[in-house]
């Protein structure tokens, strides 16, 4: 069966298989409605419209909602560098700038990773309004995962 992974280590990236595969296997994914539109080594581009059912009162979107959807798009550019097996998000701060609503949607999310090592790795995270204003920026750590009944051949 083919995973996200076999996707993103193939090279360039098929837009159109990794979104459907993804949709598939994520369901937070189908929940928030995320659209990749570029991935290549250490970078992630997606796009999400407003969905009323991730709002909190006022029509604003919710906190939480912002900072799944700079998780998962973080997630993916720290898939494109990950020499291991899968990964892990083991930390994650955010800062909100200004607030997302129906208004100033489709939303624009980019992670780009700032460092890479063997045991983890570092990106950060932008999610822009229609008219490109920053609107929530994040860094956050995530663990690479091995194989560990391979460890033995790791060296």
């Amino acid at each position: 069966m083919t995973t996200l992974k076999d996707i993103i280590d193939e090279g360039e990236v098929d837009l159109d298989r990794f979104n459907q595969l993804f949709k598939e296997v994520s369901n937070y994914s189908r929940l928030i409605g995320t659209r990749y539109v570029e991935i290549r080594r250490g970078y992630a581009k997606a796009v999400a419209e407003y969905r009323e059912e991730l709002a909190r009162s006022g029509g604003i979107l919710h906190g939480g909602a912002i900072m799944g959807m700079l998780d998962e798009v973080s997630g993916v550019a720290a898939a494109t560098v990950n020499p291991g097996d899968e990964q892990v998000t083991i930390e994650l701060k955010i800062n909100f700038m200004r607030p997302l609503h129906s208004g100033n949607s489709p939303y624009t999310l980019e992670g780009e990773v700032l460092r890479s090592g063997r045991t983890t790795i570092v990106v950060m995270g932008r999610i822009y309004d229609s008219e490109g204003k920053l609107s929530a920026v994040s860094i956050g750590t995530w663990y690479i995962l091995y194989d560990r009944s391979k460890a033995h051949l790791k060296g």
